[in-house]
């Protein structure tokens, strides 16, 4: 059945052209929360050179089948059932996957971005996650932020040296050349930075499981305050040395003013804590682990050594990460700005454009109605013209008829009555020549 420690790898895998300047990591769970990371992933991390050279990389860890269900609605270990059995089974529950994820790797393709959908067998979720980001050399994470976030935000928290969750695990187990953003409800919560000094490995190299499944066991079991401020010390040395140059510029002293009651605030809570104290009591201990191939050596004694400097060592590492995050959510913010004010110029200079075609539209029409309504006064001026010089002839027509009428009475009174008439003899021929010759 093979060893179940070791991540068990299959998706759909689309394949990138050699366009692809930048792969973006994703980590999903099929909730709707997934679609506000892909979203702001999206929104924030496609380069200048559009969509077309970014490549999403879906990445869903599932828990190592152990029970298979069986036909009574029970469960047997999957040691005790056949393999053929066991692979349809695991078959089917990787389609199911599929068709959940589906959605997703949808919206990703109808915005022209290429996607990869990668299903992860392992009960590890940040060791698996942490295996693709080292395996593909990957330089931007998007994950989702915890409720009770570990990772390092906009101001160090105090709570992560108390406990550890799913995002601050997450943040360890990742190489430091990869940029992490944590994102809550479709907004940055919080971001670790890379380190500029970080160098990738090869692609064919590979993370020893076992190796980081101890280390972050370890982490989490000796979680003293003390060890991990020692550790969180070591790790962002070289960065320090990188954001130094960076940010020359500053002026240190009135950043100094705002974080040293927060640099008081940790130290005292790193020396005060119970743990803490009991480290000078502790013999000297050393433990290694190796990844890579390659090993590192961690003194626990040096912390006796390191007591007299840790204060100011911890107070300049929290400025700087504090400036780094600060600037990392201010460019954000600013980039989110540039495009707000664009997308309102746009509308801007679109309103001004229909309002001008409104203006121009409606002068159009007046000058129609206008002429409109001279064309009308003209005809109702015809008209009239019309029936006064209809009313004109009728009356003159009228006039002649009575006068006529008037000289023929007058002409019977004047003249005397004829009982006859007298005809011509050419009137007489004329009238009867259509007669007939018998007559």
């Amino acid at each position: 059945m093979g060893n179940k420690n070791m991540p068990n790898v299959d998706g759909v895998i689309a394949l990138r052209p050699s366009r692809i300047s930048s792969v973006v990591a994703i980590a999903i769970n099929g909730s709707k929360k997934s679609k506000y990371l892909i979203k702001w992933a999206f929104e924030k991390l496609i380069p200048e050179g559009g969509p077309e050279q970014v490549c999403f990389k879906l990445i869903h860890v599932f828990p190592v089948i152990s029970v298979v269900p069986t036909p009574l609605g029970t469960g047997l270990p999957i040691s005790q059932v056949r393999d053929d059995v066991a692979a349809a089974y695991r078959k089917e529950l990787e389609w199911q996957t599929s068709e959940k994820l589906l959605p997703y790797k949808m919206w990703c393709i109808r915005r022209k971005v290429q996607v990869e959908v990668v299903q992860i067998e392992s009960d590890d979720i940040a060791i698996a996650i942490a295996e693709q980001i080292a395996k593909f050399n990957i330089n931007k994470l998007v994950i989702g932020a915890s409720s009770m976030s570990g990772m390092l935000s906009r101001t160090v928290r105090i709570g992560w040296l108390k406990g550890q969750d799913l995002s601050s695990k997450i943040s360890e187990c990742c190489t430091t050349f990869c940029t992490i953003y944590a994102v809550s409800k479709g907004k940055l919560s919080s971001v670790r930075p890379s380190d500029p000094e970080a160098v990738p490995v090869a692609r064919n190299d590979t993370i020893d499981t076992h190796t980081l499944s101890n280390y972050t066991s370890s982490n989490t079991i000796n979680s003293q305050p003390g060890i991990i401020c020692l550790k969180f010390l070591e790790g962002i040395n070289s960065l320090f040395n990188a954001l130094s140059l960076m940010f020359s510029r500053v002026d240190w002293e009135r950043l100094s003013h705002f974080v040293s009651s927060f640099a008081n605030e940790a130290v005292s809570a790193c020396f005060n804590c119970e743990p803490c104290s009991d480290i000078t009591d502790q013999k000297s201990k050393e433990s290694s682990f190796r990844t890579d191939g390659h090993s590192w050596t961690t003194d626990q004694s040096s912390s006796l050594n390191a007591s007299a400097d840790f204060s100011s060592q911890f107070y300049v590492s929290s400025i700087s990460i504090t400036i780094s995050c600060e600037l990392e959510q201010l460019r954000m913010e600013l980039r989110h700005v540039q495009q707000m004010y664009a997308k309102a110029r746009n509308e801007a200079i679109d309103a001004s454009r229909k309002l001008n075609d409104l203006h121009n539209q409606r002068l159009e029409e007046t000058i129609k109605l206008k002429e409109m309504s001279l064309r009308i006064i003209e005809a109702k001026e015809l008209a009239e013209q019309q029936k006064e010089a209809a009313l004109r002839t009728a009356a003159e027509k009228e006039a002649i008829r009575d006068a006529k009428a008037r000289e023929k009475l007058e002409n019977s009174l004047t003249n005397p009555v004829h009982h006859y008439e007298e005809f011509t003899w050419d009137e007489i021929v004329s009238a009867t020549s259509s007669f007939s010759s018998d007559f």
